[in-house]
C-alpha cells in the first residue's frame, strides 16, 4: 500500500531564506515566499519530485483550493489536472514528522468525492500512499508507482 520514493531527496530544489528572523520557503506554483511550515516543505518537495523525476507539467498543478463536501468545506493540498483541466490526481501532504494513518486516507477520499480524480496520493515526504479509483463499489486500488502523465 505504501512505498518510499525519493521525494525528500528533492529538498535541494526547495528555495529557502531567512527574513525578519523567520524561515521562508519559495512556493513555485504561487510564485511567492511563504512562512516555512513542515507540511509546506513536503508539498514543495513533492512538486519538485513530480516535475523533475516524474515529468508532470507544473502548468497542470493547482495548490490549496477549496472543496465543498455537503455543508462543510475543506482544502486539498495539490491537484494535477489533465489537458482539459479535469482532475487527474489529488494529493494530500502531511508534515514529515506525522505518520500516515487511515484518517489521512479517508480525508483525501472525501475530497475526491467532490473532485473525482482517477488517482489520489497521500504523503509525508518519506512514505507515499498512491491509489487508483475503481468503481464506486470497489473503492481504491493501491499502486506501487506513479502513473505516467499523459497530456
Amino acid at each position: 500500500m505504501q512505498y518510499v520514493p525519493e521525494i525528500l531527496q528533492h529538498a535541494a530544489y526547495v528555495r529557502t531564506k531567512t527574513e525578519d528572523q523567520q524561515t521562508k520557503i519559495w512556493d513555485v506554483l504561487r510564485k511567492k515566499w511563504l512562512v516555512s511550515q513542515p507540511e509546506e516543505f513536503v508539498r514543495q518537495c513533492m512538486i519538485h519530485y513530480l516535475t523533475k523525476h516524474q515529468n508532470y507539467p507544473i502548468k497542470r498543478m493547482q495548490i490549496e483550493r477549496s472543496v465543498k463536501l455537503n455543508e462543510r468545506f475543506g482544502r486539498y493540498d495539490l491537484m494535477i489536472v489533465d489537458k482539459h483541466l479535469n482532475p487527474y490526481m489529488l494529493i494530500e501532504c502531511k508534515s514529515f514528522d506525522i505518520p500516515l494513518t487511515e484518517n489521512h486516507f479517508h480525508q483525501i477520499v472525501n475530497y475526491n468525492l467532490a473532485k473525482t480524480a482517477p488517482f489520489i496520493c497521500i504523503t509525508n515526504g518519506s512514505v507515499v500512499g498512491l491509489f487508483q479509483s475503481q468503481s464506486a463499489t470497489e473503492g481504491y486500488m493501491p499502486l506501487s508507482e506513479f502513473p505516467n502523465y499523459k497530456d
